[in-house]
Order: structure tokens, then sequence, then C-alpha cells
């Protein structure tokens, strides 16, 4: 889970709870590379350092964690463990 301030009308299918101005947002290997950028813009750097150019690609709208992983040839442990997002 990451934990982000909220000071607007979240999108519904991007997050799970709201407490207060916080949102607790859900992400995992099924999410979209542009639903983890969103909850952790400090994940494009992470992306980039497994050599994706996720940031600004359009396939990232609908792409999840796991079919980047595959595409890319990269171990989806690997990735998630960098990302901090539970296998």
């Amino acid at each position: 889970m990451v934990f982000v301030p909220w000071s607007g009308d979240p999108v519904p299918y991007l997050f799970s709870v709201v407490i207060g101005n916080i949102i607790i947002m859900s992400v995992n290997k099924d999410s979209t590379i542009l639903e983890v950028l969103q909850a952790n813009p400090e994940a494009a750097a992470i992306f980039a350092r497994f050599g994706m150019g996720c940031v600004g690609c359009a396939i990232s709208r609908g792409e999840t964690v796991s079919e980047a992983a595959a595409a890319h040839g990269i171990p989806l442990a690997d990735l998630l463990g960098a990302l901090g997002i539970e296998a």
C-alpha cells in the first residue's frame, strides 16, 4: 500500500480507501504502469533502472506491471521487489 496526500476527487478504480485527506492506494502486479506511476512518481526511476521507458509511453496506460515485465524480459519478482509491490 502507498499513502498519498489527497486534495481532489479520486478516480474510483484506483483508490481503495479515503481517510480524511489521505488516500490508501493499492497497487499490485495487475495494476497498469500508469497506476503505479500515479501512486508513486519515484517508480519512474525504478522502471528506468530496468531499462523500461515507461514514462511517456502510450502503452503504459493499459499495460500491467506483469505484462511489461514479460515484454521486456525482466523477472517479475525482481521488478515487484524493486517497486515495493508484494508478489
